[in-house]
Parts: structure tokens; C-alpha cells; sequence
């Protein structure tokens, strides 16, 4: 069984401040070098959903309209959980992510570990209850 996942910086689903506000997101632009968001943002991508939610959200940087497809879906690699908004700012803008996190994505060659089905899924329902507290 999965241990929780901690959140990856301001794209935690669990965080209900005030990151992940355009302000907040323009202080951490350009924190990831532009030779790694391209791998950054694919791992992010290629990791297991564990919610899926159709939306499409307006990039909180430039304030374009439907910008960010499914970015409030949300994923992990089994220590580490985002939303998926985080590979469009990360590929786009260079937004920052935990220093830990992107070790460990250098340290997997940038492909997320493969996770058990049954794992996902008690993650799924942990996340789930957790959120439908806040509601």
C-alpha cells in the first residue's frame, strides 16, 4: 500500500491557500531550466491519474481562456501527488517544483515508476475523502 503522497509545492491538491494564484505563480516562474521542462512536464504527464476530472481552466498566468485541458485531475508517482495543471505551467512558464521532486525525477531517467492498480485505487479513495471534507 502507498504511503501518502506529499504535494508537490503549489500544484498540491491539498493545499487550499492562496498558491497557485497568478501571483503566486509569476514569483516562481523560470525556477526550472528550459533544457529540463520539456522531461519535467512529460513525467509529470506520463505519471498514474488518480482522479480524473474533465475541465478545462484559465491559465492563472497570462489570463487566457480555456488554456489548461484537465488541470484540475490529479496524479502521483507514489511519494509525490499534483494536479495535472502542473506539467502546462511547468513546460510553459518554467514554474517551480519541490527541489526533492525534481531530483528524483532526474534520478528515474524522467519516467515515473510503474504503480500497482490496487494502490492507485486506495489512493483514489483516500484523496477523495480527504476532499470531500473541504465541500
Amino acid at each position: 500500500m502507498l504511503r501518502e503522497p506529499m504535494g508537490l509545492g503549489v500544484f498540491s491538491p491539498y493545499d487550499r491557500s492562496e498558491e497557485g494564484s497568478a501571483y503566486d505563480l509569476r514569483r516562481l516562474v523560470d525556477a526550472i531550466p528550459r533544457e529540463e521542462r520539456a522531461a519535467v512536464a512529460d513525467y509529470l504527464d506520463s505519471a498514474p491519474l488518480v482522479v480524473a476530472w474533465m475541465c478545462v481552466d484559465r491559465d492563472t498566468i497570462s489570463g487566457v481562456p480555456d488554456a489548461v485541458m484537465g488541470g484540475s485531475s490529479i496524479a502521483t508517482d507514489g511519494v509525490w501527488i499534483w494536479r495535472c495543471e502542473a506539467s502546462y505551467y511547468v513546460r510553459t512558464y518554467g514554474v517551480a517544483i519541490p527541489g526533492p521532486a525534481l531530483t528524483r525525477m532526474r534520478q528515474l531517467s524522467w519516467r515515473p515508476p510503474p504503480l500497482a492498480p490496487e494502490d492507485v485505487a486506495a489512493l483514489e479513495r483516500r484523496v477523495l475523502l480527504r476532499l470531500e471534507e473541504w465541500y
